[in-house]
């Protein structure tokens, strides 16, 4: 009888530890999710930070560049530039900005021109 509660006693201890090391994994895996979300938040506002420095110090260089070239806003903000949004972005983090925007668009006028040589080519 005797040995039978004893074994109880340890049955018990052992739901016990059982629940207790359940628990603590619990608390583990919202501690560890707590600090992902923390990473993720500040990794956001650090990008976030790095983004509006790049655009104020585009900004910067375009209007530095506008006193000698006052075209050059024209030139930027034309929707038929041919640029995609990657070449966007790498035109906004270069120093050269103000240099390669008009060469867009000397590029976007030869495409047209060299289209409109290739039909009437191809009709003659």
């Amino acid at each position: 009888m005797q040995a039978l509660q004893q074994l109880k006693a340890l049955q018990m201890q052992n739901e016990m530890m059982e629940q207790q090391l359940q628990e603590n994994e619990r608390l583990r895996q919202a501690k560890q999710q707590r600090i992902a979300e923390e990473h993720w938040r500040i990794a956001e506002e650090e990008e976030a930070r790095y983004q509006q420095r790049i655009k104020a110090e585009y900004l910067a260089r375009m209007d530095k560049a506008a006193e000698t070239d006052p075209h050059i806003w024209d030139i930027a903000r034309d929707p038929t530039l041919p640029i995609n949004p990657a070449m966007a972005q790498i035109v906004m983090r270069s120093e050269y900005a103000p240099e390669i925007i008009p060469i867009l668009e000397i590029t976007e006028t030869r495409l047209c021109e060299s289209t409109v040589w290739m039909r009437a080519r191809k009709s003659s």
